[in-house]
């Protein structure tokens, strides 16, 4: 593939050469398996980064995850992706983007079902 130009070899990583490969390579996914893809790109990313800690990769991870958000089944995770668009919410205000900390707040606050208010 990097012989060919579709992919660069960047370290020990690739991606893609062009934005407009990756954007044809992505639409080979059928659209009913994209989220759960998302979901588990977003989970490997927390697996890979977790010994050097998730919050400088945490803007990337969280978005992954918030587009396969509707793959997840468990509670417990709709809750945990809850508080990590919390975790996003607050970096991305500390650091002045007021419109990306409005949406991971929204998007954590959607998450939670009213059952989840009512306990806590």
């Amino acid at each position: 593939a990097v012989h060919e130009g579709i992919m660069d070899d960047v370290g020990s990583k690739y991606k893609f050469a062009h934005d407009q490969i990756q954007l044809a390579t992505y639409s080979l996914i059928p659209q009913n398996q994209r989220s759960s893809w998302h979901l588990s790109i977003g989970k490997q990313m927390i697996e890979t980064y977790k010994e050097e800690g998730i919050e400088k990769m945490l803007f990337m991870i969280v978005d992954q995850l918030n587009r396969g958000k509707t793959s997840i089944t468990k509670e417990s995770q709709r809750i945990d992706l809850a508080e990590l668009n919390y975790r996003a919410g607050e970096k991305a205000k500390s650091s002045g983007l007021f419109s990306s900390s409005a949406l991971y707040f929204k998007e954590g606050m959607d998450l939670i079902d009213e059952r989840y208010w009512n306990d806590h």
